[in-house]
């Protein structure tokens, strides 16, 4: 599975000026577990340390959702092409399941 972010509309490299370049990140069918990324972002280094983390401990794209993601850090970007992959993956799981009772369609 891929799951890709565009930072032409990100919000940290928007108002950073910054908004160019692409992330995709992959994962594996059966469970979502992360195996590879490329990018060319903005402060893309941080982005690697992260993703490089999680590939080595065998994280999945749920594992990662279910920790925060600050506003506005361009990781958020990320947290887009990991809800990509988490649409796609068997059961669909989202990072908001959790807040359906407060039927807000937004948090959907």
């Amino acid at each position: 599975m891929v799951g890709s972010v565009d930072f032409s509309s990100q919000g940290r490299a928007l108002t950073a000026q910054r908004n160019n370049g692409v992330l995709r990140i992959y994962a594996a069918r059966e469970d979502a577990r992360l195996f590879g990324a490329e990018m060319c972002a903005p402060a893309a280094e941080h982005l690697v340390h992260l993703l490089a983390l999680a590939i080595q401990r065998g994280l999945t794209a749920h594992d990662l959702l279910a920790m925060p993601f600050y506003h506005t850090v361009l990781e958020e970007g990320l947290r887009t092409a990991l809800r990509e992959i988490s649409q796609q993956s068997q059961g669909g799981r989202s990072d908001l399941s959790a807040c359906e009772g407060y039927q807000i369609e937004a948090l959907d």
